[in-house]
């Protein structure tokens, strides 16, 4: 729609006067304009980065009718803990299922690329027939897998590879489709090239085709499409039936055994709408505080502007006219500053990115929060609404002037009490923003820091980890293994250089799990929460230096003719046998037919990435034909440097068995540190944020304070023409100042007291309020607004008396 001719004209009017005026006070523009480009800024690289999760489509054909499938088991309490479904259940869900027109189960495992120099890790997922058709992905060169192929399974001997395996293995080659690949010691045939980015829902670089075995031990991620003509009310009510069904048919189905359905973007997120929540909450601070700052600053600068505004009203300048006059200047100003916040918000973005778990990006197939036009048309949207709630109210006050005792040229520093207290309150709001956002990021840097110093249970120096698969096509035979990883203990601990070395099936701090409940002699009808089990080879316990509390350690006589043997966490000791004495009783997974045994010893408990958790460490040689035994982890202790421990560790593995591929060599000091990377970044960006925040309430509070001191010029010098000291003047401005800031202070102290709990109750290492953290914030503002009272003070007391009362 077209602006009237007259319309248009008094707009360009309105547009050039504005540029004029801004052109004239550059001092004032650049402020504002600082202050605004850093607030959109800020905001916009936040809004990107949740348009990127929550809103942007996900890669997949009709994402809405996507849901994924999870098997759970209700506690007595109701509470539920959803895990990846079984190959049974699948099957079960697969044949019973008419709301679904289609399923996918998929699994990620570790497999070994061999051909080259030296064995390569690399990770490859396994599909049931159709998974692509489910999703609606189809590659980007070649194509899926056949039907035929898909119902052969592995033994059909293809393969779907990632883009980024066919650019760093294959060299881009475009005739890659026919080539073969040796994985696990089979020759499979690249049929297909999967898009960019793909990396869903495992990290991956390898696809085969797989068919579903009821009874294997693995798990599946599973995925399904709702058939049309039906609602995910109808697909949860049809699996409440098979899930009731199969409790009746199977005796070793849970009692409180079901099936959840959730939309595929619900189930992707997780518990990442808290991360959203917070950074809400941050933006939303960050943003008012930028508003506030520059509402006081347009205030000053319209209060000092009565005379113009007085003088237009006497020429017939209506109010509305003039009121448009300064709204369009400061929508100049948000248009420019969004500008410039647009181009501050792609520096902001990576920072605010790496918030977001690297398992979660890779799922949307995204590397970073892509700058599209949602986030543009989002940075246009919030610079006018920031131009309207900055200039709204400066421009309603600017235009009441009291056209006599202006025009009649009173004396400044005479305008009205009630505006005076308006642009007090808005600086004291400023400081106030301030407090609530420096509060903020001192308890998340707290958290950071007690995370990052906490006693893990074990000692994470000098100490290397790497993670090699025993394939099962070499390995499906337990004493194979346990003979294969008592060479490998061996081998290590002999190596020159290094005191102490064991093989334990899963890294505390690297995550992962193998889990089930637990029960006590004696009391089978109590049954413990679900506890970690650790596979560990003799010697282990030492070089992680778990301190032993009672009993012994795990020792080469316990091997699989020998009677089945625990060594327990002490939490777990604790609430088993809380009045006595653990070691001799017995236990066992509370499952019916699981073997009992006897615990031999306790150790203190470990840090399982964040929590600790009840766990068993229970012999490698015992257990090496379960599941758990494939993936191992080498713990090797020793004083040489990482890269030469590296390239023994390489040599000793290699001469058991050089085919077995090493992957995840670091130090535990490395994984402990990649382990908080959210929780760093996290306590980076919040603080980023906030010193941000301090610098606008630093930079509004100079800027209100020295034009306060500018108009009391005349005040100023009637004190000191009458005698009043230099020192007695900076008390009075000073005293105003700090006046302000106190009362931000604590207005800001309470609110940041009141949001305490709603932040605490986000991080893991913080409860009860510190109050070092106040008291240090507190200490800070009050700080900033003294020191940005000193400089108008000491400007003020420099001004000859006798040339300011002539000015005035």
């Amino acid at each position: 729609m077209e602006l009237p001719g007259g319309a248009m004209d008094t707009l360009l009017l309105d547009l050039r006067l504005g540029w004029r005026s801004l052109r004239r006070n550059t001092a004032f523009s650049a402020a504002a304009l600082l202050t605004l480009a850093l607030g959109i800024g800020g905001t916009c690289a936040i809004f990107g980065v949740l348009n990127a999760v929550f809103l942007r489509p996900l890669p997949f054909e009709e994402e809405a009718r996507l849901v994924r499938l999870r098997d759970f088991t209700a506690a007595p309490g109701g509470a539920i803990s959803p895990v990846n479904i079984t190959g049974r259940h699948f099957l079960e869900i697969l044949a019973q299922s008419r709301t679904l027109s289609g399923i996918s189960a998929q699994t990620g495992r570790n497999a070994t690329l061999t051909g080259g120099q030296t064995p390569e890790r690399v990770d490859a997922v396994v599909l049931s027939p159709g998974s692509m058709a489910v999703l609606g992905v189809r590659p980007a060169m070649g194509r899926a897998f056949l039907p035929d192929e898909e119902e052969e399974g592995i033994d059909a001997g293809v393969a779907l590879i990632s883009t980024a395996l066919w650019r760093s293995r294959l060299g881009a080659d475009p005739g890659v489709l026919g080539r073969t690949l040796q994985i696990d010691g089979r020759t499979v045939r690249i049929v297909g090239v999967l898009p960019p980015g793909y990396r869903f829902p495992y990290h991956a670089d390898i696809w085969l085709p797989a068919r579903i075995d009821p009874v294997s031990p693995d798990d599946y991620a599973v995925f399904a499409r709702i058939a049309p003509g039906h609602t995910l009310s109808e697909v949860r009510a049809e699996l409440r039936a098979v899930a009731s069904r199969m409790r009746e048919r199977d005796p070793r189905t849970y009692p409180g055994y079901g099936i959840l359905a959730a939309p595929l973007r619900e189930s992707l997120i997780g518990d990442q709408d808290r991360v959203a929540l917070a950074l809400l909450v941050v933006l939303g601070f960050f943003l008012l505080l930028a508003c506030v700052d520059v509402a006081a600053l347009l205030f000053a600068r319209s209060v000092s502007r009565q005379h113009e505004f007085a003088l237009r009203s006497a020429l017939g300048a209506s109010r509305g006219r003039q009121i448009r006059q300064l709204l369009t200047e400061s929508a100049l100003l948000a248009i420019i500053g969004g500008a410039l916040g647009t181009v501050l918000a792609a520096e902001f973005g990576p920072a605010i990115w790496a918030l977001v778990p690297t398992n979660l990006s890779e799922q949307l197939g995204l590397e970073q929060a892509p700058f599209e036009p949602r986030v543009l048309a989002f940075a246009l949207a919030v610079s006018l609404t920031s131009a309207l709630v900055a200039g709204a109210l400066p421009a309603l006050q600017a235009t009441r002037p009291d056209l006599q005792t202006t025009l009649r040229g009173a004396p400044q520093g005479t305008e009205g009490r009630g505006r005076r207290r308006l642009m007090n309150l808005l600086v004291s709001g400023q400081i106030a923003l301030a407090v609530v956002l420096l509060c903020g990021a001192g308890l998340v840097i707290e958290n950071f820091r007690l995370l990052r110093g906490r006693d893990l249970g074990f000692d994470e120096r000098q100490l290397l980890t790497a993670e090699i698969e025993l394939p099962r096509s070499r390995y499906s035979d337990g004493a194979r293994r346990a003979t294969t990883v008592a060479q490998l203990s061996a081998r290590l601990a002999s190596t020159p250089g290094v005191t102490a070395a064991g093989v334990v099936t899963m890294n505390p701090l690297r995550g992962g799990t193998w889990s089930a409940p637990v029960i006590r002699e004696g009391h089978e009808e109590k049954q413990a929460a679900s506890i970690y089990h650790r596979l560990v080879t003799p010697g282990l316990l030492g070089a992680m230096r778990i301190p032993l509390l009672r009993g012994r350690d795990v020792e080469a006589a316990d091997g699989p003719d020998a009677p089945l043997v625990a060594v327990i966490s002490a939490r777990l000791a604790a609430r088993l046998w809380p009045d006595e004495d653990p070691i001799g009783k017995r236990l066992r997974i509370a499952r019916e037919g699981s073997p009992w045994r006897t615990v031999i010893g306790v150790v203190r408990d470990v840090h399982e990435r964040f929590d600790v958790h009840e766990a068993w460490y229970l012999p490698y040689a015992q257990n090496a034909a379960t599941p758990a035994a494939e993936i191992l982890e080498l713990m090797v202790r020793s004083p040489m440097d990482p890269g030469s421990l590296g390239a023994a560790v390489r040599d000793a593995v290699a001469s058991v068995d050089p085919e077995l591929a090493i992957a995840q060599m670091a130090t535990m000091e490395r994984v402990h540190a990649e382990t908080l990377t959210q929780e760093r970044v996290a306590a980076q960006t919040v603080s980023l944020f906030a010193l941000l925040g301090l610098a606008l309430a630093a930079l509004g509070t100079y800027g209100v304070i020295s034009y306060a001191m500018a108009r009391r010029t005349r005040e100023l010098a009637i004190r000191a023409a009458i005698g009043a000291a230099p020192g007695a003047l900076i008390q009075l401005v000073m005293g105003h100042g700090l006046g302000l800031a106190a009362g931000g202070v604590v207005a800001g102290l309470g609110l940041a007291v009141a949001f305490h709990r709603v932040v605490a109750s986000q991080l893991s290492q913080v409860a009860a309020a510190d109050p070092r953290i106040y008291l240090g914030v507190a200490a800070l503002l009050l700080g900033v607004g003294a020191a940005a009272s000193w400089l108008p003070a000491r400007r003020a007391i420099k001004v000859d008396p006798a040339i300011a009362l002539r000015s005035e």
